[in-house]
């Protein structure tokens, strides 16, 4: 997993300690991963509002974990809201109830891209605003907060990779394929094996043309 481009955390804090340690969640690791890591890090965490940790709690629990004091304060931290998408994200984009009035009622298909475009998460997608246009993501849990936030990067347009080896509360559900980084080495990199392989095909072509037996007339 390259560590050129800057880090977003999620959700890896106390108040999610136990389903770290229930999942085998390396902490040891992880701290060394921060303190090794070249790029700027990027940290969300579910804070006070949302009845979770201060930001002192976040800092303690990566000081105890092994994360260097220089390290931490080096972090940017964020502290972000919780569930913007959730309902959507739980019911697999099914039907959501909508009134009109007093005793209309009309059922459609809401799914998380006309949430968060219809300016009813703006108060949450305010959080991104200060992350950079490429990044790689870790945390979890993966079919929770963190799948909400990769949601959210890619409905910003932002492209990402996920370093499995620090993600925790299971698999992610949805498919974020569309949204990996490419750099100009792998378009470059991509071009050459397409090309590569059209060449092949044409070479099959026609050499099965040149092997085929001559028709007298």
């Amino acid at each position: 997993m390259s560590k050129k481009h800057p880090l977003l955390v999620v959700d890896i804090q106390p108040m999610y300690d136990k389903f770290l340690s229930d999942d085998g969640f390396d902490k040891t690791a992880f701290a060394e991963y921060l303190n090794c890591y070249d790029e700027k890090v990027y940290y969300m965490f579910n804070g006070e509002d949302v009845g979770c940790d201060t930001i002192e709690d976040v800092c303690c629990f990566l000081y105890e974990i092994g994360v260097d004091e220089h390290t931490i304060n080096h972090i940017t931290f964020i502290e972000k809201d919780y569930g913007w998408i959730r309902e959507e994200m739980d019911e697999d984009y099914g039907w959501v109830r909508e009134e009109f009035g007093t005793d209309e009622v009309e059922y459609r298909n809401w799914s998380i891209e006309d949430t968060l475009s219809s300016g009813d998460a703006d108060y949450a997608i305010e959080y991104f605003d200060c992350l950079p246009n490429k990044m790689i993501v870790c945390g979890g849990g993966a079919s929770e907060c963190l799948e909400e936030v990769c949601h959210t990067l890619k409905y910003l347009g932002k492209k990402f990779e996920i370093n499995p080896d620090f993600i925790y509360g299971g698999e992610m559900k949805a498919d974020f394929s569309s949204c990996l980084i490419l750099d100009e080495n792998d378009i470059v990199r991509d071009a050459l094996a397409q090309n590569a392989e059209k060449r092949k095909e044409a070479e099959k072509s026609l050499n099965k043309s040149n092997s085929s037996p001559k028709v007298s007339l």
